[in-house]
């Protein structure tokens, strides 16, 4: 045998123990990843929730919620609120709190939102009537209160509940004559398009600061 000839013989015996080799460290990864996604998908249902525990942490966000909401009303009985075109004066009451909050779910075929919940709450909202001046705002202090209820729609996200929209009804709407709250002698125009509400409603300010957006 040849100098040439024993050389592309070595050369074989290399390669091939390289291939042994290269096959052997990929079983080696293989089965480590293999025990790794096994243990990632055995610890995954204890992150999985049931109804009870989703709708006990939105009532914890709804109740943190109000009461930022409460902390705040002093301030926003002075505050004038800007809607264009008009100015005026806005709070809200819950007096049930979210204990009696009526909760219902609605699941989906979504992938992003699987899960939707309609938060229904009383609410007493009290508004002055709408001024195109500023200064003819910060002068009103003779708030109307409307008594009825809002419905707040929420979905599921990554986990997490995500505010997406809200609804009020106002039952009855009544001023104070005397010291006392009667029916509104008058119909009251003071709400504001949809689109404009969501800007500066009293959730969208406590939501943001409970979840620091």
């Amino acid at each position: 045998m040849n100098i040439g000839t024993r050389t592309r013989v070595a050369l074989v015996f290399v390669l091939v123990a390289m291939s042994s080799m290269s096959c052997t460290l990929w079983r080696g990864r293989s089965d480590v990843s293999h025990a790794e996604a096994g243990d990632w998908e055995e610890s995954a249902p204890k992150g999985v929730q049931s109804t009870e525990q989703y709708e006990a942490r939105l009532r914890n966000l709804l109740d943190r919620a109000i009461k930022e909401t409460e902390q705040q009303a002093d301030a926003d009985r002075t505050k004038v609120i800007f809607r264009r075109p008009y100015y005026f004066k806005e709070y809200d009451e819950f007096p049930q709190g979210a204990a009696q909050a009526d909760i219902k779910f609605r699941k989906t075929e979504s992938r992003t939102a699987p899960l939707v919940a309609d938060v229904k709450l009383e609410k007493i909202r009290y508004a002055t009537r709408m001024h195109r001046r500023r200064d003819a705002a910060e002068q009103d202090n003779n708030f109307l209160r409307d008594t009825g209820t809002e419905t707040i729609t929420y979905e599921l996200r990554t986990g997490r509940w995500v505010r997406v929209g809200s609804l009020y009804v106002a039952e009855k709407t009544e001023e104070k004559v005397n010291g006392e709250w009667v029916p509104a002698a008058e119909e009251v125009q003071r709400t504001v398009p949809s689109e404009e509400q969501a800007a500066d409603s009293w959730w969208r300010r406590a939501w943001d600061r409970i979840t620091g957006q």
